[in-house]
């Protein structure tokens, strides 16, 4: 499922770390709805693996030092997963939040306009171009120090990294064929540039762009509905079909 939500802000400025007010958001939307729906998704503080990732679109924006302002106040959230329960839960709280103000930084609040369906491409090849719709992020997590490091399409184990972040996200859902067909899957950079995000103050190296992919149908159709790398539920790695 692929959601567009419009929505209009009070002030035209937000913060550059904007991603985590977009979570901030889904979370109330969620408690405003169900709180039994909500904490399927954010129990406490639980590390729930959450198969849904989302961008945004600014008209115009102007980049400030610590701020992006957005003229005509109003961004577009897209969302999309491979879940439909998933979808239809979220898909119901954005509905029961139509046209509540919700709060969106300390003097900033958001509230959604329109919700769109949108429709769904299925991928029937073995091969495909993804433009990247957020920033690609790829994380080589190490449990015994706790610390993450992040490649870009520049650094020579972002294939590998990349790789094994879809192994991780894919292994529970898919039978154990998964690792080998993840062998299998062929990257090729076809347009892709090296930027820097914040997210949650931490500045992390990603990539946007556009990439091929070749492998198993049920692989490249997750990875358009549920995106592409790491921290897909925080406003990274998702992608579009060029």
């Amino acid at each position: 499922m692929r959601l567009s939500l419009h929505c209009e802000l009070k002030e035209n400025e937000i913060p550059l770390d904007y991603r985590r007010k977009i979570v901030s958001m889904f979370k109330r939307c969620l408690t405003n709805y169900d709180k039994d729906v909500y904490n399927k998704y954010y129990h406490m503080r639980d590390p729930i693996q959450k198969e849904f990732t989302f961008s945004n679109y600014f008209q115009k924006p102007i980049m400030k030092k610590e701020t992006i302002e957005i003229p005509n106040k109003r961004i577009i959230i897209n969302f999309s997963t491979s879940d439909n329960v998933i979808g239809i839960d979220f898909y119901n709280a954005f509905v029961k939040n139509l046209y509540q103000e919700i709060r969106f930084s300390n003097l900033n609040s958001i509230k959604i306009t329109r919700i769109v369906v949108q429709k769904e491409r299925k991928i029937v090849s073995n091969k495909v171009v993804f433009r990247t719709q957020s920033p690609l992020i790829v994380r080589d997590h190490h449990p015994e120090s706790g610390k993450d490091w992040y490649y870009s399409c520049n650094d020579m184990n972002f294939e590998k990294f990349l790789k094994r972040n879809l192994y991780n996200q894919l292994k529970d859902k898919f039978s154990e064929k998964i690792e080998k067909d993840l062998e299998n899957l062929s990257i090729r950079k076809v347009d892709m540039k090296k930027i820097i995000v914040t997210s949650y103050g931490i500045k992390m190296a990603s990539s946007i762009g556009s990439f091929e992919m070749e492998g198993e149908q049920y692989i490249l159709n997750e990875i358009y509905q549920s995106g592409a790398g790491s921290k897909k539920s925080l406003g990274f790695s998702m992608v579009d079909i060029v």
